[in-house]
């Protein structure tokens, strides 16, 4: 990518301010749909509406429009136990080559579940960017 082009999309994802307001409590680093997020392990947070001890499960795709069913895409698929009210959970690849990238946009879904019942219907997707890790890729 040209250095122009890198400055221009480095200036878009920090300017843009996706503000929280209007969220529905599934959270990357504290914020709704971040732009330009600065770390390469970001924590989820998502409600879920029972008491623990709960399952979950967790999946990270790259890309906009994720495409969850081909596991090929998914650089995350974490799952656990909930034991306590507030939860985050932090991003950790498939594999080291899956790790997020620079400039890239991701998208997420979480479904929580009581333990020993069939797990439930996806959340909604939800979506986030990553700023410029790296010097070179400025």
């Amino acid at each position: 990518m040209p250095g122009a082009a890198r400055l221009l999309l480095a200036l878009l994802l920090f300017t843009h301010c996706t503000c929280p307001a209007a969220t529905d409590g599934h959270l990357v680093e504290y914020l709704a749909s971040p732009d330009g997020i600065d770390t390469r392990e970001p924590r989820f947070f998502f409600p879920f509406g029972s008491t623990p001890p709960l399952m979950y499960q967790l999946q990270v795709s790259q890309g906009r429009d994720a495409y969850f069913n081909q596991t090929s895409l998914l650089i995350m698929n974490g799952s656990g136990v909930i034991t306590n009210t507030t939860v985050s959970v932090v991003f950790k690849p498939l594999s080291p080559q899956t790790g997020l990238r620079s400039a890239e946009m991701y998208s997420w879904r979480v479904r929580t579940w009581q333990t020993g019942t069939q797990p439930p219907s996806w959340s909604p997707v939800q979506r986030f960017t990553t700023g410029l890790f790296e010097p070179d890729d400025w």
